[in-house]
C-alpha cells in the first residue's frame, strides 16, 4: 500500500485572531479593575465614624483596591508579555522569509546551471536542486518535476553522464528508508511524468511511487523495476531494448498496449491489483509471469499475454497466472510470442 498523504498541520494563529485575542483579555481585566475600583469608591463613600459597620466598609475597599492594584499588575504583565510575543512573530516572519527568498535563489540558480552547455555546470544545477529538494519537502515535487523534463527534452552533446546522474537521482529518493537503511532521503511525490524520454539502463527497482507515465518511452540497455509499487502504471507504446523485469512489483492499473519488448520480459511474482492489459504488445524474447497474481478481474477489460492465462481463485482473494497449455509455456520459455 502507497502511503496516505501527511494530514495538514495546524496553521498559526494570524497578526488579526491573536490582537482579538488580546483585545478581548485586555477588555476583562480593565473591567474587574473598573469593578473594583468602584467597588472601593463606593465603600469609602459610606465610611463614617466608627464601629463595627464602617470597620467592614473599610476592609471591603481594602479589598477593593487590591483587587484593582493585581489587576493592574496584571495588564502591565500582558503588554509585556505581547510585545515578547509580537517581537518572537517579527523574527520568525523575518527568518522565514528570508529562507524561503534563498531557497528561490538557490532554485533559479539551478535551473541556469541545468541549461548550461557545459556538463559539469548541469550536472552542478541537479546536485543544488538536490540539495535543495532534501532540506525543502515542498519542492521535491517542483524538483522531481523539472528532472523528468530534463529526461524529457533534447539531448545536449555529451550528456549521457548528466542523464544518467538525473535517472539515479529519481532513483535514490523514491525508495522509502523503512526499505533499506542505506537510502537517501525518500521523496514522497504524486506522480512522474517522462513521456516520450529516452533512458538508458533505467532502474526503478524498490521505488514507491502514486502514478507514473512512461508511454512511447524509449527504454535502451534494458530496465529494472524489481519489487516497484505503483499504483497507476502507463507503458503505453513504449519500447525495451533489452532485457526488462518487472519481477516482485506491486503494480494497480498496468497498461501495456503495444509496448515492445526487444529482450527478455520478466513479470515474475508480480501482483497486479487489476489485470494488465498487454494489447497489442510484442515479445522478442517471450514473456514469463511465473507466480504472478491478479487481485480483480471482475472490473479488468485488459488481456494477459498470448498463452497465459488466469488460474482459479486463491484463499486470499487473487488469481494466479498460468501457463495457457504446456506447449505454451515450453514456447515462451524457448522462443517467445508476438500479441495480436
Amino acid at each position: 500500500m502507497l502511503p496516505p498523504n501527511p494530514r495538514a498541520v495546524p496553521r498559526p494563529k494570524t497578526p488579526r485572531t491573536f490582537s482579538r485575542d488580546w483585545r478581548r483579555s485586555v477588555a476583562v481585566v480593565v473591567s474587574v479593575v473598573a469593578l473594583a475600583t468602584a467597588i472601593a469608591s463606593i465603600a469609602l463613600s459610606l465610611i463614617a465614624g466608627t464601629g463595627p459597620q464602617s470597620q467592614i466598609r473599610l476592609d471591603v475597599a481594602k479589598t477593593a483596591l487590591a483587587v484593582a492594584a493585581g489587576a493592574a499588575g496584571i495588564i502591565t504583565l500582558l503588554y509585556a508579555v505581547r510585545r515578547q510575543l509580537l517581537s518572537e512573530q517579527v523574527a520568525e516572519d523575518t527568518r522565514l522569509d528570508l529562507s524561503e527568498r534563498r531557497s528561490t535563489e538557490l532554485y533559479v540558480r539551478g535551473i541556469e546551471q541545468l541549461g548550461s552547455d557545459n556538463p559539469v555546470s548541469r550536472t552542478g544545477g541537479l546536485a543544488a536542486l538536490e540539495r535543495l529538494a532534501d532540506n525543502d519537502p515542498s519542492l521535491r515535487e517542483t524538483v522531481t518535476d523539472v528532472v523528468c523534463a530534463y529526461l524529457r527534452a533534447s539531448h545536449f552533446e555529451d550528456d549521457e553522464m548528466v542523464r544518467r546522474s538525473a535517472q539515479l537521482l529519481l532513483h535514490d529518493h523514491l525508495i522509502p528508508e523503512s526499505k533499506y537503511s542505506f537510502v537517501k532521503t525518500y521523496w514522497s511525490v504524486g506522480m512522474i511524468i517522462l513521456t516520450g524520454a529516452q533512458l538508458n539502463s533505467f532502474a526503478l527497482d524498490c521505488g514507491l511511487i502514486d502514478t507514473v507515465h512512461f508511454d512511447k518511452c524509449d527504454f535502451q540497455g534494458g530496465a529494472s523495476f524489481r519489487d516497484l509499487t505503483i499504483r497507476g502504471a502507463d507503458f503505453m507504446g513504449a519500447k525495451f531494448t533489452g532485457d526488462t523485469t518487472f519481477e516482485n512489483s506491486r503494480l494497480q492499473k498496468p497498461v501495456f498496449i503495444g509496448a515492445v519488448f526487444d529482450g527478455a520480459a520478466n513479470f515474475d511474482g508480480a501482483e497486479f491489483g487489476n489485470c494488465p492489459d498487454f494489447t497489442g504488445a510484442s515479445f522478442s524474447r517471450g514473456c514469463t509471469l511465473k507466480g504472478a497474481r491478479v487481485f480483480d478481474r471482475d472490473g479488468m477489460r485488459g488481456s494477459l499475454p498470448e498463452g497465459w492465462k488466469l488460474g482459479p481463485r486463491n484463499s486470499d482473494g487473487s488469481y494466479g497466472v498460468l501457463p495457457a497449455t504446456n506447449d505454451d509455456a515450453d514456447k515462451h520459455a524457448q522462443v517467445g510470442n508476438t500479441l495480436t
